[in-house]
């Protein structure tokens, strides 16, 4: 079962720019700022709504009681995430809407025509399926559990 807007993805050239436009001019605070070097980026997430952070499952994500922006900056050229940028330039990546029932929500998708985008993956106790925009009217979009 979905519960809420998980968080937005936004890819980024540049971090600080970012932190600018979120944080000095629209008054978001900071949150965490982390590489994640198996996807070869680095992410800076910015808490919107709510304030207040839950638990840490790993030593590479902070769990946002709020939803949250997820800007990512590729630390490597030739990455996915450069390859997108080259291809679409800055702004809007993902939806990620969380789940406590990803296997459930999975299959539910499948069953409404989404085309999933290789196995539900993961690390540390946290869980993501990914959904081809083309099948989702041009919007990518991943699904997510955090560990139970």
């Amino acid at each position: 079962m979905f519960i809420k807007l998980h968080h937005v993805g936004i890819v980024s050239k540049s971090l600080e720019e970012d932190r600018q436009l979120y944080c000095s001019a629209l008054g978001l605070p900071a949150g965490a700022i982390y590489d994640l070097p198996s996807e070869e980026v680095r992410i800076m997430e910015v808490p919107v709504g709510e304030e207040g952070i839950g638990e840490s499952p790993s030593d590479w994500h902070r769990v946002y009681q709020s939803s949250h922006l997820e800007i990512n900056q590729p630390t490597v050229p030739g990455s996915g995430i450069a390859r997108y940028m080259e291809k679409w330039g800055e702004g809007l990546h993902h939806l990620a809407i969380e789940t406590d029932s990803i296997e459930e929500d999975v299959e539910r998708l499948k069953q409404q025509g989404l085309q999933l985008i290789g196995p539900i993956s993961g690390s540390k106790g946290i869980k993501v399926a990914w959904f081809h925009p083309k099948s989702a009217r041009g919007v990518l979009i991943e699904l997510w559990q955090n560990p139970k």
